[in-house]
């Protein structure tokens, strides 16, 4: 690679690293402004226990082992500093407040999202060498160092890839792995070399560890093994299932290598997995407003998530590798597992717009190498004196675009800057509420809570009752412990009898608010996302629906976070006044 690609190249990782960072402390220091964050660092805190089993098997294992050893060296430099006596010390502490794992693990998924990007351009490389003009004229020269700058910026800009890269997430190292996958898999149809094969079946089997349907990068490297170009000589069929036998064994490997569980642990996994189906079929609540999945998807693909300025290079790829007979190789080698991937993911009622990022590599790597090879044909087309001046220009033409599509991330990274809604109440609580005072919501909310709070929450964990009177997060039982006894040990100032509603209370409708009064309830705090959720789909929830519709408005409603739209990032809350909502009559 030329001196002035690599520079190229180190400033669009700078760029993707500085978009990633931008806004990644949000919501802390209070856990969790993203509510699925919990589910990695719960397991990474388990496995420093000793138990490396995560009883949780809707993810595969890859995510909390990274988390786990990034853990082990937050505790390691901790003790060294004499921050931390012990690896039990670490744990409660973590417990107690989760959000010192938070902002160390976004970071690490961000930098595995800037590498991504290289990742990304390493595919594109290879691909534009299977599409390049025959020869080792400037134009193939051309076209193989511009491919790998295009392709990582291709991923470095993408708003759903940068916003995944912010929050703590197993979709990032699947992307990553896959990514890599990829790049090996299509050097290996170039070159037929063994060691490519072997390193892109090992990265296979860490994207499906990562995420299951990550394993779907299997396929390319399977293609890779029967349509590889021969090394010397003819290959026959029995090398070709040789060379596929040993990429599977690998792959296989791979995965239960990191995710040994899911065999140890069989019943475990069959329970969670079945779950997981169960989601896909039944959708997000209040999250999947089209019928038909593979529209939805191609909308999110269109819009700013994606966007046109990566899928028209990538279209532009498509046709070059199908018109060129040298590429067949590579061409089904690239398109088999975004194929396939979103073949599956249209079936889902489930359509979460993350589920797309195993494509990224793959558009990269197309528009990485298409960019370059239209500059390269249209400057063939002109004068010799001018060709350099047309192939800067479309150049131009393709890369501003996909430089643009830095703007929604820089845009979502200076709102993320602001403080949450979540902490911003907890603030005004702490200032303006006495000791004690109870307060219900149908939303996570970080409250400090009394000692006779968690008492009751202990209580319930033992005996769990139909329509519980107080309710914690689902802790895990270390953590439990840990927030209890350093309740019992050092009270906050002001702490409260905090309710977190779950939808089995949410469904009693008009009925839930005379039992919160009884309770000694007077606040209530609702989300407007989870308003708009109940909104969308009332037929289905027509209670919760009616109880949410005549409480969103009204002089009950005394405070929103934020006061004014804009100054804040997070949900909008709206404070509701028990006392001031008419009492129905009976």
């Amino acid at each position: 690679m030329a001196r002035a690609t690599r520079g190229l190249l180190a400033g669009i990782l700078l760029l993707a690293a500085a978009l990633r960072l931008l806004g990644i402390g949000f919501g802390l220091p209070y856990p969790y402004a993203n509510v699925d964050e919990h589910i990695v660092t719960d397991r990474a805190l388990g496995f420093l226990r000793g138990d490396l089993d995560p009883h949780y098997f809707a993810y595969p294992s890859l995510g909390f082992d990274l988390h786990a050893l990034l853990a082990w060296l937050q505790f390691a430099v901790g003790w060294i500093g004499g921050r931390w006596g012990s690896l039990a010390e670490f744990r409660a502490a973590c417990w107690v407040e989760p959000g010192v794992l938070l902002l160390p693990g976004r970071i690490f998924v961000a930098l595995l999202g800037v590498a991504t990007a290289w990742a990304a351009g390493r595919a594109a490389a290879e691909l534009a060498r299977a599409l390049a003009p025959e020869g080792d004229a400037p134009p193939r020269r051309f076209v193989r160092r511009l491919a790998a700058p295009i392709g990582a910026l291709a991923v470095a800009t993408c708003l759903l890839h940068v916003s995944n890269s912010r929050t703590i997430t197993v979709d990032i190292p699947c992307a990553f792995f896959g990514a890599l996958a990829l790049a090996h898999a299509l050097r290996h149809a170039r070159g037929g070399r063994r060691s490519d094969l072997l390193l892109a079946a090992l990265h296979a089997g860490l994207a499906g560890s990562s995420k299951y349907y990550g394993a779907l990068f299997a396929l390319p490297v399977a293609a890779a093994a029967l349509a590889a170009v021969p090394r010397a000589g003819a290959r026959t069929l029995p090398g070709r299932l040789r060379s596929l036998a040993w990429a599977a064994a690998v792959t296989l490997a791979a995965f239960l290598a990191t995710s040994p569980y899911v065999l140890l642990d069989a019943a475990a996994f069959r329970r969670d997995f079945a779950f997981l189906e169960q989601h896909m079929e039944s959708g997000h609540y209040g999250f999947d407003p089209a019928a038909n999945g593979a529209l939805e998807y191609a909308r999110i693909l269109a819009s700013e998530q994606v966007g046109l300025a990566l899928l028209i290079p990538a279209a532009l790829a498509t046709l070059f590798l199908l018109t060129t007979p040298r590429a067949r190789a590579a061409a089904l080698v690239l398109a088999v597992q975004p194929l396939l991937h979103f073949a599956l993911i249209a079936r889902f009622r489930a359509q979460p717009a993350d589920y797309l990022l195993p494509l990224l590599p793959a558009l990269a790597a197309a528009t990485g190498a298409a960019v370059p090879l239209v500059a390269t044909r249209l400057a063939a087309l002109a004068q010799p004196a001018g060709q350099r001046r047309v192939r800067l220009a479309v150049l131009a033409a393709f890369a501003l675009p996909l430089l643009w599509n830095a703007r929604p991330s820089l845009e979502v990274g200076f709102t993320l800057r602001r403080p949450d809604t979540r902490v911003l109440f907890r603030e005004w609580a702490e200032r303006t509420w006495p000791d004690g005072t109870k307060v219900a919501s149908d939303s996570w909310l970080e409250l400090p809570l009394t000692r006779d709070c968690l008492d009751l929450i202990a209580a319930e964990r033992a005996n769990p009752r139909p329509i519980p009177i107080r309710r914690g997060r689902d802790w895990p039982d270390e953590q439990f412990e840990a927030l209890l006894a350093a309740a019992r040990n050092s009270p906050p100032p002001v702490a409260f009898d905090y309710l977190r509603l779950l939808p089995r209370e949410l469904d009693l409708g008009d009925a839930l608010l005379p039992m919160l009064r009884d309770a000694g309830f007077r606040w209530l705090v609702l989300n407007d996302i989870n308003i708009a959720r109940t909104l969308r789909v009332r037929s289905q929830y027509p209670a919760r629906a009616a109880l949410y519709e005549s409480l969103q408005e009204g002089p009950w409603i005394i405070a929103r976070f934020p006061a004014r739209p804009g100054d804040a990032s997070g949900p909008t809350l709206l404070l509701c006044d028990l006392e001031r909502v008419p009492k129905k009559e009976k």
